[in-house]
């Protein structure tokens, strides 16, 4: 799935490619799009017809780029196109949308490419990266979905951000931050600091859960020799049955992975550290999801 800050790139993108200049009445500099232009790159690309009049209507502007931005923020909810689809149900106007961002995303990386001229290498590079971390791979000037990025890890993002303030659990800044860390720095490909502000999130969510369980059962504050070791906190998690023994196995192998892992001679950095980042994400909300059915049961 196209996710919103690819969606946001996409509209950047098309928005610097199709944005044009003129002279205001005061001899300001005016950014406007010339919907002609749009209109004829996504009729040589196969749009359908209703798709690129619809562009066109939306997109021109005299005075500013921001109306094809929006237009194309608009698929990734299905309200661009609602006017034109009448008889598709919402779901079915968003995953049209999914469709069509990801074409042209595909389509603007193909004709920056194609164009020497282009200033366009710093945005398309954003955007691929982007586009990786969402699970799909621009190859043969087309963009695939990767047979490994099956995970939405926008909408998995969004409920750790959730259950870790449902579960109430402390140091929420500092947990939170690595896993904002974790993604800005995958997308600047900075792959061993993704891979450790993933391993930082999962530590930290691990010993949060169980310093949390430690006080409302308990009724003590979890011991420091344990609290600080990212093993001991996993034997507490498990003698308190908030995990099984070949869950902690699992997390445990996992973690290490995400502790020693240096460039593998028969993989990608940036596969590495997306699959790696995915794992930790998976895991983290797995405990918290287990926490979370233990609070519920007692």
């Amino acid at each position: 799935m196209i996710s919103r800050r690819t969606t946001k790139l996409i509209a950047n993108s098309y928005e610097s490619w199709f944005r044009r200049t003129r002279r205001g009445y005061r001899g300001e500099t005016v950014r406007f799009i010339r919907g002609a232009d749009l209109y004829d790159f996504l009729f040589e690309r196969d749009y359908e017809s209703w798709f690129c009049n619809l562009a066109r209507q939306n997109g021109n502007s005299v005075a500013s780029t921001r109306p094809l931005y929006d237009f194309i923020l608009g698929l990734h909810t299905g309200e661009s196109i609602a006017s034109a689809t009448p008889s598709l149900g919402w779901p079915s106007k968003r995953e049209l949308g999914q469709r069509l961002l990801v074409k042209l995303a595909s389509d603007i990386l193909a004709a920056s490419k194609q164009d020497p001229t282009s200033d366009f290498t710093k945005a398309r590079d954003s955007l691929g990266a982007s586009l990786e971390l969402d699970g799909y791979k621009f190859k043969d000037s087309q963009l695939v979905e990767s047979e490994t990025g099956v995970l939405d890890v926008e909408e998995v993002a969004d409920s750790l951000t959730r259950l870790y303030g449902e579960l109430n659990l402390a140091n929420s800044e500092i947990a939170l931050n690595h896993l904002k860390l974790s993604e800005e720095h995958y997308l600047a490909k900075r792959w061993g600091d993704c891979i450790s502000n993933s391993r930082n999130f999962l530590e930290g969510v691990l010993q949060e859960i169980a310093a949390n369980h430690s006080l409302k059962f308990r009724h003590m504050a979890l011991a420091t020799d344990k609290f600080g070791r990212a093993a001991e906190v996993r034997n507490y998690l498990e003698a308190e049955g908030l995990i099984e023994p070949k869950e902690k196995q699992t997390i445990s192998a996992i973690y290490g992975l995400l502790s020693n892992t240096g460039s593998h001679p028969y993989m990608a950095e940036s596969e590495q550290a997306r699959l790696l980042r995915q794992l930790a994400l998976v895991l983290s909300e797995f405990v918290m999801l287990r926490y979370q059915s233990n609070l519920a049961g007692k």
